[in-house]
């Protein structure tokens, strides 16, 4: 019931297991604290004026922590991860709409020390996540994913055009400016954490009432700037890999389903090096031999992409943060002082060049 409906009442979820409404408070409490599932929000940051890249490096072995803090210090980089494959490096930016090609300059910058050897940058055009408990075997305590099966019905799904009907009834969203404010971010922010905050207790922590936080709520999910998801980073799936496959539109919109069926992944719709769509998928511990066999197989060898990239995840080595709320305007316009980034970069470079 979570991951169809993650913001559904205790009273309702009562309704629908047939257990007390004490009972179910309990249940929801100790998914939280010891499988660490809590509801959260995908976030559509275009709407926000925010256009994101992921970038992939291959930093000279010797400085990559380094450069690594380097990095983390322009305001806009989201996330970085460590990663073992044709590069060792992810970095997640999310620049300003209206700045989006200071991420050529910076990673020119980045290659004129001698400290990157290679590199692949993807514009995010659309973003996707899902948690999805089907496989989880309640009677042993951990996931049972059967994994040729989901293999072979991949390749079928793919080969007989099973995509087609959801493809087709795919509409074309129209555009239209929203307009948000610097406690929408702030919205955002705490709903990440626990989608089930109520509009009184974000009001408390943000100085407004509950029925304000409440309008601004339902505008942000009528915009579809937010989408309400389970989130889950302790129920067995400690490892990750994150693939990138350049294919058709369409073809994209099946691997999409197939995904959905696994436990957990987060992915986007891309454009740049190449044209497709990049996942993060977590897996149970101890299966990743099985994730790669199956998209080799029934993926790969097939030849049912043009090309792909495949990186492990080194665990325990990402760094996270949400948007520089700090930097945002109530005009909706984002601080960007370009010149500062890039000297602040140049600075550091030189630093590190001279150890």
């Amino acid at each position: 019931f979570l991951s169809e409906h993650p913001l559904i009442s205790a009273s309702e979820l009562s309704q629908k297991t047939g257990l007390s409404i004490p009972t179910v408070q309990k249940l929801l409490k100790t998914l939280r604290s010891k499988a660490n599932i809590w509801p959260s929000l995908l976030v559509d940051l275009n709407k926000l004026n925010i256009r994101c890249f992921l970038v992939f490096l291959k930093i000279v072995p010797r400085v990559v922590n380094e450069l690594i803090n380097i990095i983390w210090l322009f305001p806009y980089c989201g996330r970085i991860y460590k990663i073992f494959g044709e590069t060792n490096v992810l970095c997640y930016f999310q620049i300003p709409s209206k700045n989006e090609d200071f991420i050529h300059e910076y990673l020119t910058m980045l290659k004129r020390m001698d400290l990157i050897e290679k590199e692949f940058i993807f514009k995010v055009e659309d973003f996707y996540y899902n948690f999805n408990p089907r496989f989880y075997n309640t009677s042993i305590n951990d996931w049972d994913i059967p994994w040729d099966e989901w293999g072979l019905w991949f390749k079928e799904y793919l080969l007989t055009k099973g995509w087609l009907h959801a493809f087709k009834r795919k509409t074309q969203e129209q555009k239209r400016k929203i307009r948000i404010n610097k406690i929408d971010l702030e919205i955002i922010r705490l709903l990440r954490v626990n989608a089930r905050y109520s509009f009184s207790e974000l009001g408390l922590k943000l100085g407004v009432s509950g029925a304000y936080i409440g309008q601004r709520v339902r505008h942000l999910i009528n915009s579809k700037v937010i989408k309400p998801t389970i989130a889950s980073f302790r129920i067995g799936l400690d490892e990750s890999i994150f693939v990138v496959f350049d294919c058709k539109e369409e073809d994209s919109t099946a691997i999409k389903s197939a995904f959905d069926e696994l436990p957990m992944w987060q992915g986007f719709k891309i454009s740049g090096d190449m044209e497709g769509i990049a996942a993060m998928i977590y897996i149970p511990i101890g299966e990743l031999q099985e994730l790669l066999y199956a998209i080799n197989k029934y993926l790969i060898e097939p030849k049912l992409i043009n090309k792909y990239m495949i990186h492990i995840i080194e665990r325990w080595t990402g760094k996270r943060r949400w948007l520089p709320i700090e930097l945002y305007m109530d005009n909706g316009k984002w601080i960007f002082n370009k010149e500062e980034y890039l000297k602040q970069l140049k600075d550091e470079l030189e630093k590190l060049n001279e150890k």
